[in-house]
């Protein structure tokens, strides 16, 4: 039986309202539903009902069409509980499945799978929480393009592998995006493969991914010390806020991310970085147990060749952080002997009253210092020379936390270079031509702030904020970025000089 889908508004939050020709098929059970997800047309939705949905297996299939994907919805979010042994296939276009818990899960198998052949395909308003498959990841997402995962909480996960893990192509950019997000209470682990998101795998590390992780929260990420394993090429870190974690944002194999308008707060180190070209710009870094940003030099076995061995960094660019209260600001090196070449650190602001802003842990390579200005207790290195200046910067800390500058600090205006494709600082604010060091341009507005968990995940555990399906990143430097929507991906980043480059498809 069909019924119109009128006096559902509660249910669809955070999608487009349906068509008045698309009808709400209401499904009992697995079997059911089996009998159904056939049947499903463009722009309909099937309701799931309330209550247990226990070892059942649901295989989303079918196409859906831009502007009217199939729906799989609970009949009232959070009220359909998945639990036992089941999964979740997306094997179709256009599919978007919306308002699940997956609770207590017990299961030798992934729980969520995006399957080879699948796009365009949606998880939003969901959550798997407290929920155990003996060493399989929670979500897999397979050869497929253009998935979005929203607006969901992943917690409570305390055994190996991934949260979410993505499989890379030589072939085909997955162009998935993940926001809006909480992850949550991942619990340590006793060796590797804790992670709480990899991306590719090393022998996927020269496959153009173009993933994006946009305003998530990461806390309690225990698992180990990558929360995040950047394994490919291409990839964006936006807006995030890393909070009380024991580990990392690790680009630990791959080439040319771009991590931008982070917070970094309490936890073992912001940022390493190892591969070419990765750009890190305005960034926020505070409280960090060990250093704000780690350059890793490498072991010799190759650029972008090695499977599993740790390629020293180049051609990286560092500049319009802001590290606050760190040990150590930057640490050149890790240990290995083949010394990372041609970084450029420029226009960085480091406020570290009781640390050094630099330290060689191996020699440097055409190591670029620009505009960079300190208030610390030592530079660490001598040959920065102009490159690096210290002065009183005069910040003060917003009712978040965060340290800014005032108007009139030797911050403002005192940037290095044009730096054209900088345009716009953590704020959102347009910066103008003589650009001040780090961060934040003095005065205006606080616009840039760290999430809350009642900032991120599903509206009916406890999120705030007001829906925003396409959510807009006007605070992204690179214009054509500015909209994350899994339809019109572009990506744009730069090259070691700090000249504009773009790809896009």
């Amino acid at each position: 039986m069909r019924i119109s889908p009128l006096g559902l508004l509660s249910i669809f939050t955070l999608l487009p309202a349906p068509p008045a020709q698309c009808l709400a098929i209401p499904v009992t059970d697995a079997a059911a539903f089996k009998t159904a997800m056939p049947k499903a047309l463009p722009g309909d939705t099937l309701l799931l009902k309330d209550g247990p949905w226990s070892n059942a297996t649901l295989v989303l299939q079918g196409r859906g069409e831009p502007g009217k994907p199939i729906v799989i919805s609970a009949e009232h979010a959070g009220m359909a509980v998945f639990g036992g042994d089941s999964r979740i296939e997306f094997a179709g276009d256009w599919i978007t499945m919306a308002g699940m818990k997956f609770s207590g899960l017990k299961s030798t198998r992934e729980f969520i799978v995006f399957k080879d052949g699948s796009n365009h395909c949606r998880l939003t308003n969901s959550a798997i929480v407290n929920s155990d498959n003996v060493d399989q990841k929670w979500i897999h997402l397979d050869k497929g393009t253009f998935h979005r995962i929203d607006h969901c909480r992943f917690s409570g996960m305390d055994q190996a592998e991934q949260m979410i893990q993505f499989e890379t192509y030589p072939d085909l950019p997955g162009d998935h995006l993940v926001d809006d997000c909480l992850f949550s209470d991942r619990a340590a682990g006793n060796g590797n493969g804790f992670e709480t998101i990899r991306i590719g795998y090393s022998h996927q590390q020269n496959n153009l991914a173009r993933v994006t992780f946009e305003r998530n929260l990461f806390t309690r990420c225990n698992g180990e010390n990558e929360i995040i394993s950047n394994k490919a090429t291409g990839n964006r870190f936006l807006r995030n806020t890393f909070r009380d974690n024991s580990g990392e944002m690790t680009c630990r194999h791959g080439d040319k991310a771009w991590i931008e308008g982070n917070f970094f707060l309490k936890q073992g180190r912001g940022i390493r970085l190892i591969g070419s070209d990765h750009v890190v710009i305005n960034n926020y870094i505070a409280g960090m147990r060990t250093d704000g940003i780690n350059i890793a030099s490498g072991d010799g076995s190759g650029n972008g060749t090695s499977v599993t061995g740790y390629e020293a960094a180049h051609n990286a660019i560092i500049a319009f952080n802001t590290i606050v209260d760190c040990p150590l600001g930057i640490d050149y090196g890790s240990g290995y002997p083949v010394a990372a070449k041609n970084v450029t650190i420029a226009n960085n602001a480091f406020l570290l009253p009781a640390g050094s802003v630099m330290k060689y842990s191996a020699k440097p390579d055409g190591m670029k210092y620009a505009g960079n200005i300190y208030e610390a207790k030592s530079a660490g290195v001598s040959d920065a020379g102009a490159g690096m200046a210290a002065k009183t910067l005069a910040m003060v800390k917003d009712a978040n936390g965060i340290y800014r500058p005032h108007a009139g600090s030797p911050l403002q205006g005192a940037a290095e270079g044009s730096w054209d494709q900088v345009v716009r600082d953590m704020d959102g604010r347009t910066r103008p031509v003589a650009k001040s060091v780090g961060a934040f341009e003095p005065g205006g507005t606080a616009n840039a702030r760290p999430l809350a968990e009642t900032d991120v995940g599903p509206y009916w555990m406890g999120n705030v904020t007001p829906p925003d399906p396409d959510n807009p990143s006007d605070a992204i430097s690179p214009r054509a970025i500015s909209s994350p929507r899994a339809d019109r991906h572009s990506f744009r980043g730069a090259d070691a000089l700090g000249r504009v480059t773009r790809e896009t498809r």
